[in-house]
């Protein structure tokens, strides 16, 4: 197994944040790879529905198991999706997760169930993040 040290991204004048790039796969399609949040926060990994309906071909809203979503901002309707590959091409590592799809004004976020919960992740706030699967399988 292995270990990654990931330089913390984002936009000139913008605070910079523990980023990750992610392909989303599902029956056979996928999305480009795009930069999503590492949150250790979030219980579960949350993306933008219109990565679901543009590249893997599915309505979230129509297709996905109904569920309620809480967070800071208060709670939120979203679909859930059971069985959802999550590449990550730095690691070379695909997790299937029960994922949340909902309106985001960004990509989405990596969270435990399925993705976090079989990696060792340290933060080194505002510089890099370390991750780490030798104790995992």
């Amino acid at each position: 197994m292995a270990k990654w040290k990931i330089k913390y991204t984002g936009r000139p004048g913008r605070t910079k944040r523990p980023y990750i790039e992610v392909v989303l796969r599902f029956a056979g399609k996928q999305t480009p790879g795009h930069p999503m949040v590492v949150d250790t926060g979030s219980d579960r990994c949350m993306f933008n529905e219109q990565l679901a309906r543009d590249y893997l071909d599915i309505n979230p809203a129509m297709y996905g198991m109904l569920d309620k979503a809480t967070g800071l901002s208060g709670t939120d309707d979203v679909a859930v999706f059971p069985h959802l590959e999550v590449f990550l091409p730095e690691l070379k590592r695909s997790f299937i997760v029960s994922a949340q799809f909902k309106f985001l004004l960004f990509p989405g976020v990596i969270g435990h169930e399925g993705v976090l919960n079989q990696l060792k992740v340290t933060f080194h706030h505002g510089e890099y993040f370390e991750i780490d699967d030798s104790d995992h399988p």
